[in-house]
């Protein structure tokens, strides 16, 4: 194993963004392993890896890039249907490693670009559990392997490798200071979580009103549903900051001098718990939440889930006003949410499970992955796509 390739284009910021970003530049560090990235040319991995040693960029240009070389490619599952057309490989020569990272990741290959009119679940059943079982496919935590259960009604036996966060011990602890709870939400202001941002407003509101208890919400992030949330945010009367989108020692700075108590989904959890700051888990939904929702604090998840479908089945233990007096009384959640973060997701044990992992991985049976690829995009579907992407990237 001398090659490792990220195919992760994006010109955004997100937490899947930052998470192929943290794992490049800890295996740059690995003494005979070369880091390759593909993206555009102003893509965010680009941008962020530009100056890193032994990470070098194969450029992603009208929607589609180019291994020549021996490596293991890992990318979300989201690109399992369309992973041949965005990129020209060897199957005997490059290994395939799809990584669950969102519970929609099948869903968003499977019914995205028209392909639900042609496909049949049924037949990839079997595709997927081989695929899971040979180790090509492993899952960030339960919320994204319990989605591809129920979504093909099939079961085995999965390979977790949960989010990696890079944890230094905190010169800084945030302490509070006055009587105003400072609430953080950190997150895209994305479809997929403006729904939960909604939710963590009326909780806001509802509970400022009920207790007389003062609330500021902070909001680090941005996205395409931000004017949508101002406009909700105003008509709620609750004291808020868009702070934007933050990284680095701003991110640090931001938390630890203005935030009490943190609520995210994924990666942007590990980012409040890794500074001591206490955090809960929210899910995701398209549709408005419950009236009646609760909640977990990060250490009460299991199997690794930072958040799931708000329709899934899960436990979750607390209500908002729970969460709030938990809070007052216990000083120490900050100390446990970083415990939990420190044993499940320190980037050096997730790394060395990686690297382990794709010592024993190996390549697609060539005519296993034929046979898989007409499944998933099925002739119909195959000329259609083609036809748009020709139109698309005038080819």
């Amino acid at each position: 194993m001398k090659n490792i390739c990220f195919f992760y284009p994006s010109k955004n910021v997100g937490g899947a963004q930052l998470l192929f970003v943290r794992l490049a530049i800890e295996l740059s560090l690995i003494e005979g392993l070369n880091i390759k990235v593909i993206d555009y040319s102003e893509g965010f991995l680009t941008k962020q890896l530009a100056n890193t040693p032994n990470v070098s960029l194969i450029p992603f240009v009208n929607g589609k890039a180019k291994i020549d070389f021996e490596t293991i490619l890992i990318t979300p599952l989201s690109y399992i249907a369309d992973i041949e057309y965005l990129v020209d490989f060897n199957i005997q020569e490059v290994k395939l490693l799809f990584w669950a990272i969102h519970p929609d990741n099948l869903k968003d290959s499977l019914y995205a670009k028209g392909r639900k009119i042609f496909i049949n679940k049924a037949q990839l059943r079997h595709y997927i559990v081989t695929l899971s079982e040979k180790g090509n496919i492993i899952y960030m935590d339960g919320a994204n392997f319990y989605s591809v259960v129920k979504e093909l009604d099939i079961n085995f036996k999965p390979f977790y490798l949960p989010i990696p966060v890079d944890i230094k011990e905190q010169s800084k602890v945030r302490i509070k200071k006055d009587k105003v709870l400072n609430l953080g939400w950190l997150g895209r202001i994305s479809y997929d979580k403006i729904n939960s941002l909604y939710k963590i407003i009326d909780e806001v509101r509802f509970f400022s009103e009920l207790k007389k208890f003062n609330i500021h919400l902070h909001i680090i992030g941005d996205g395409e549903e931000k004017e949508d949330l101002i406009t909700y945010l105003k008509k709620s009367n609750v004291s808020y900051t868009l702070a934007g989108t933050l990284m680095n020692q701003y991110l640090d700075n931001y938390i630890i001098e203005n935030i009490d108590l943190g609520v995210a989904m994924g990666t942007s959890c590990i980012e409040f718990a890794s500074r001591k700051i206490p955090v809960f888990l929210i899910d995701f939904s398209h549709d408005r939440f419950p009236n009646d929702y609760k909640y977990n604090w990060l250490f009460e998840t299991e199997d690794y889930t930072l958040g799931s479908n708000v329709n899934s089945i899960s436990e979750r233990k607390n209500s908002f006003e729970q969460l709030i007096k938990q809070f007052s009384d216990d000083n120490k959640l900050g100390e446990k949410c970083y415990l939990y973060t420190l044993n499940n997701h320190y980037i050096k044990n997730v790394l060395n499970s990686l690297l382990l992992h794709c010592e024993d991985l190996v390549a697609c049976d060539r005519n296993e992955w034929k046979m898989f690829q007409k499944k998933i995009n099925p002739i119909l579907y195959k000329i259609s796509y083609k036809l748009y992407r020709k139109l698309k990237f005038k080819m």
